[in-house]
């Protein structure tokens, strides 16, 4: 969901949907106990000029539909392009996932992901345009 204020917070529109996504859940046993886990949407914002930057994760039914996404509006939020993944490899798990846009607009998208079995930090640069 999203809202904007035009007057500097004094009054603000009516919020608006920008996404839906599934939560994905994981399953694991440790310690003889089965534990699980939600991957949460994790909604990240930031501009540049007049364009609009947001990002999430994506959950999914199947471990390999999860993503981290990145979707941009002209348009003070009213539309957002169609979102893109921002990682190439489909065994990515994007969780504790951040970003941040640059001076010249680049994006930066990082996240720490267990896809080998170990905790390691991952992140992917898309150049501004």
């Amino acid at each position: 969901m999203m809202s904007r204020s035009d007057d500097a917070g004094r009054t603000w529109l009516k919020p608006w949907q920008v996404t839906t996504s599934p939560i994905h859940v994981t399953v694991s046993e440790m310690r003889g106990r089965r534990v699980e886990r939600r991957v949460r949407l994790m909604p990240h914002i930031a501009t540049h000029e007049d364009r609009l930057y947001l990002s999430w994760v994506r959950g999914g039914e199947e471990r390999s539909e999860v993503a981290m996404l990145l979707a941009t509006s002209d348009d003070k939020g009213r539309r957002f392009s169609e979102p893109i993944r921002v990682h190439e490899n489909d065994q990515a798990r994007p969780t504790f996932t951040s970003m941040a846009v640059s001076r010249n607009g680049d994006v930066a998208c990082s996240w720490l992901d267990n896809r080998t079995d170990v905790q390691q930090c991952f992140m992917a640069v898309k150049p501004y345009g």
